[in-house]
């Protein structure tokens, strides 16, 4: 039986499912610090969260990730690198999305960039791959590969 985003998570946390397992990934964990060990899949959604409350559809949790994700990663650029790839961006958006979605696309990115640097500030660690897929009752599996900033 699946469950119903409102109803009490099945793991038994009290939380409700859609704040609970729904969103839950799977990943090792990376300090930094002295900072509380924090899973970056977790950190990853958390950055998406509140877009991903607003849009539950499997395809859209995907770009989302996916452009979490990218905005993870960017948080690290200079503003010279940045205006690059999202130069790049708009140069390989397919035709069918218009001028009004991809200003969207680049202040979404930019939202997810702030939200990072605001929450995750202690995480240095870029990430270099990742597997999204999705169980059986729709909870999103995560798993990030990262490196430390500044090494191969």
């Amino acid at each position: 039986m699946k469950n119903k985003r409102n109803a009490p998570c099945s793991c038994g946390s009290g939380k409700k499912y859609k704040k609970c397992c729904w969103l839950k990934g799977r990943d090792f964990v990376v300090t930094e610090d002295n900072k509380p060990p924090v899973k970056i899949s977790s950190a990853i959604i958390e950055i998406a969260r509140p877009w991903l409350e607003q849009y539950q559809q499997r395809n859209r949790v995907s770009v989302l990730i996916e452009l979490s994700i990218l905005a993870w990663n960017l948080s690290f650029s200079d503003q010279e690198n940045q205006a690059e790839i999202e130069s790049t961006i708009i140069k390989n958006t397919p035709e069918e999305i218009d001028a009004i979605g991809l200003v969207a696309i680049i202040d979404l990115i930019d939202k997810m960039k702030i939200r990072k640097t605001k929450l995750f500030s202690n995480i240095n660690h870029i990430i270099v791959g990742h597997t999204l897929s999705f169980g059986d009752k729709g909870i999103v599996n995560l798993d990030i590969k990262s490196s430390p900033l500044g090494v191969n």
